[in-house]
């Protein structure tokens, strides 16, 4: 009996999710899990100005600031804003500023909270702002650049490389383009739509018929009917009003273009708000995407390996090369699809669905399936160019 080549590649494990296959020229980038992490900011606000004590809890110990002369609301809360500065314990948690009756406390690390509460009628304590953990990047998903962080003080580490998180929706502000046309009066209006990782450009026309608003109504119909008719209608949507026709990414992280005019001199204007890493609000996941995490062994949390990177550490991505990933029943050469969903941040899919992104052929295509050694299927995945 003859045993072919793909049948030992069904009969031997290959490697783990996120370690780096033969086959393709590598190419790595790396970054830090910073995404996601936040200081705490507390607040006491002075309601009293009296000669007394002034009591608060912080994480269950009790401490007073004895007001010796309570000039002001004001005066209050900068004294106890230098007590907080001036108790190591207190310093410890965080730095305070004052404005006006205002005591603001900072927390000195992102993540890490403090309970400040108290039963003093003369105060009132709250925390608008609670501290958060940065995000962790599991081995063999998709990453993305939130780009370089805006001030540094968190962690060294951060301030020099790249923010990385995990592809998600989460990340993006879906993207918005709206034309403002002018009424030709006449003649024959159209728009064009093109998605990334989409083959087939959408290309509609309308006679003018009555009046502008008629005419962008009909262009409206034509374009969402062509969507659907592609199956593209889960991607980008098409709205109008009797100036103005909007495009709107239906997945925060789909990126597209557009293209409206007439055959006549009429005016077109259009805004569109597409952004990428840096930006307070990116819009598109191909311009953030910056490849695959790579398997780790040094990767470690409280003694016991881990399958991904830990918050605040550097991530190692391949942004050129094959990958094994968590998938299977794969073609050669056929498109891959990334999904941003919440809990699947950063998987890669053989099909469409929800909230998951076309990746263009020009950027990575799947390969063939395998095993992993633990007998799970696996697939490899070739990037061809992490950056779109």
């Amino acid at each position: 009996m003859s045993i072919l080549q793909n049948d030992i590649f069904d009969r031997l494990p290959e490697g783990h999710i996120g370690d780096v296959a033969t086959g393709y020229p590598s190419f790595r980038l790396s970054g830090v899990t910073s995404d996601g992490q936040v200081k705490q900011v507390s607040t006491i606000t002075v309601t009293a100005n009296t000669v007394a004590n002034y009591v608060f809890t912080v994480d269950g110990d009790a401490y007073t600031w004895a007001e010796p002369t309570a000039t002001s609301t004001t005066s209050v809360a900068t004294n106890i804003k230098d007590f907080w500065n001036d108790t190591p314990a207190l310093r410890g948690k965080g730095v305070a500023t004052s404005a006006v009756a205002i005591v603001t406390i900072t927390g000195d690390w992102p993540g890490i909270a403090f309970v400040l509460s108290d039963t003093d009628a003369q105060i009132t304590s709250a925390t608008p702002t609670a501290a958060a953990g940065a995000g962790t990047v599991t081995f063999g998903r998709g990453v993305c650049s939130l780009g370089f962080p805006a001030s540094t003080g968190n962690f060294d580490r951060g301030d020099t490389q790249e923010i990385y998180a995990e592809a998600g929706v989460g990340l993006f502000t879906a993207q918005v383009v709206t034309w403002t046309l002018a009424d030709p009066g006449a003649g024959t209006m159209f728009a064009s739509l093109n998605i990334k990782g989409v083959a087939e450009e959408i290309n509609v026309s309308a006679i003018w018929l009555t009046s502008l608003a008629v005419t962008i109504a009909k262009l409206d119909v034509a374009l969402n009917q062509a969507l659907v008719d592609l199956g593209y209608d889960g991607y980008v949507v098409v709205t109008s009003t009797a100036t103005d026709l909007v495009f709107t990414a239906a997945i925060a992280g789909v990126e597209f273009s557009t293209m409206v005019g007439a055959d006549t001199a009429a005016v077109m204007t259009f805004v569109d708000n597409i952004a990428g890493p840096g930006s307070a609000t990116p819009t598109s996941a191909y311009r953030c995407f910056r490849g695959i995490a790579e398997r780790a062994t040094d990767q470690v949390v409280n003694g016991t390996p881990v399958a991904y990177y830990p918050a605040n550490q550097s991530v190692t991505v391949v942004a050129q090369g094959d990958l094994w990933v968590n998938e299977e029943g794969v073609t050669l050469g056929t498109q891959v699809f990334l999904d941003l969903s919440a809990g699947n941040e950063g998987l890669f899919n053989i099909a469409a669905g929800a909230n998951r992104i076309p990746m263009p052929l020009d950027m990575m295509e799947w390969q063939r399936d395998s095993n992993d050694v633990q007998g799970e299927s696996i697939a490899k995945l070739r990037i061809k160019k992490a950056v779109a």
